[in-house]
């Protein structure tokens, strides 16, 4: 009888780690670190037949910026933990770069704007947005997503955060962007693609167009 992934018996505690960069036990720990004789000595004799799988789950499902040595497994934990005041203001400037390149370049094939708030140095930092389409509304009539919706920082680390999070909203190549660019809070990592995606998921919790 072949194993799936739902039948790893520590699943739900790695998707926590994968989702919102909770703390793993030892086992988890060396699986995740890509320690295989630490996995091996740490392992019960319930867990020690997964650890096969529970590679490649972290291989095919996981972000790869989580997985795969100490230092990023570290460095997953970090980019979940409180912000500091100067974290926070990186934030906010790593949002409003990704509106921007959204507005300038990536979203103007599906949406229109109106009511935009830029800083002094011209760099969006929200606006209202509403799908456009000459096939008619992308969603039901009465669906409050076909109307203006206000785009923001806080919606868009949202967005960005429920990417990471969720394997089959993108691709791997762009979600793997965002979670590099999110670790950073550099938006640099990140191309028109990529914000035209974060912007769909922070205003329709999917991808609809392109």
């Amino acid at each position: 009888m072949s194993m799936t992934y739902d039948d790893l018996p520590l699943k739900n505690a790695l998707d926590r780690y994968i989702r919102a960069g909770e703390c793993l036990g030892h086992f988890l720990s060396a699986v995740v670190s890509n320690d295989l004789k630490e996995a091996c000595g740490r392992a019960d004799d319930t867990n020690l037949p997964f650890i096969p799988l529970y590679v490649q789950y972290l291989y095919n499902e996981a972000p790869g910026a989580c997985w795969g040595s100490k230092e990023r497994m570290e460095a997953w934990h970090e980019k979940f933990s409180a912000p500091t005041p100067d974290s926070k203001s990186s934030r906010a400037e790593f949002c409003h770069d990704i509106l921007t390149t959204a507005i300038e370049g990536g979203i103007n094939y599906w949406a229109r704007g109106r009511n935009f708030e830029r800083d002094s140095e011209l760099n969006y930092l929200s606006c209202e947005l509403e799908p456009h389409n000459e096939e008619g509304p992308a969603f039901e009539c009465d669906d409050p997503r076909n109307f203006w919706q206000k785009v923001d920082a806080e919606k868009i680390l949202v967005a960005v955060n429920k990417i990471i999070a969720e394997n089959d909203l993108c691709s791997s190549g762009i979600r793997d962007c965002v979670t590099l660019a999110a670790r950073d809070s550099d938006a640099c990592h990140l191309d028109a693609e990529c914000c035209d995606v974060i912007i769909q998921v922070a205003m329709f919790g999917e991808i609809v167009f392109g």
